[in-house]
């Protein structure tokens, strides 16, 4: 798997873990206290900083290790 893959597969890991929740985009946007729009560009595969990623973890209350952990 290339690096690109890896990182839709995260990107997708992260949306079903909100949706788990029940949290709509915009309050997972909110509790990472950034827009709806970087929320899209998480979800969407766009490449982040780990910064972004711990933001996310705490937001879905989920270890990095739950969002990294990506069977192959």
């Amino acid at each position: 798997m290339d690096n690109k893959e890896y990182l839709m597969r995260i990107s997708e890991r992260v949306k079903e873990i909100r949706i788990q929740k029940g949290l709509s985009l915009y309050a997972f946007a909110k509790k990472m206290n950034t827009s709806r729009t970087q929320a899209i560009r998480i979800e969407s595969g766009q490449n982040t900083g780990i910064g972004t990623l711990r933001d996310v973890c705490i937001a879905l209350d989920v270890k990095l290790i739950d969002l990294l952990n990506i069977d192959e």
